[in-house]
């Protein structure tokens, strides 16, 4: 179980090189996919998810340092596959420094590992 920051920030920072080798990974045809047409995230290219990763994180740090519900539009072009690690890149440096520099008290429910709804809650 994670209980403090640090630890929680060491769990990130695998899954931030594991998320950014896999999407390194990817063929260059990857950019040009689309799943068949759906509504919502289902429907998502891989750019959009490798956008909404990037600012998913934004979104939580801001909440964790009190300062509300924040969303950050994402730094990148997700039709150009050649922005995507940067942008998980930039935005994991970002997160790592909003969550280790807090302006306000971490409010009590925004607990890693206890308090958010049946652990669903996830930082990526």
């Amino acid at each position: 179980m994670i209980t403090d920051i640090a630890s929680y920030l060491r769990f990130f920072d695998s899954m931030r090189r594991r998320t950014e080798r896999d999407v390194a990974a990817l063929p260059p045809l990857a950019a040009a996919w689309r799943p068949p047409e759906r509504e919502g995230e289902a429907g998502w290219s891989i750019g959009e998810i490798v956008a909404h990763i990037g600012s998913s994180r934004l979104y939580f740090a801001s909440t964790y340092r009190g300062e509300g519900w924040i969303w950050s539009p994402a730094e990148v072009d997700r039709d150009d596959q050649r922005t995507w690690v940067p942008w998980l890149q930039a935005s994991a440096e970002r997160f790592t420094t909003l969550m280790t520099v807090r302006r306000r008290a971490t409010l009590r429910w925004c607990t890693v590992g206890r308090g958010c709804a049946s652990r669903r809650c996830r930082i990526m």
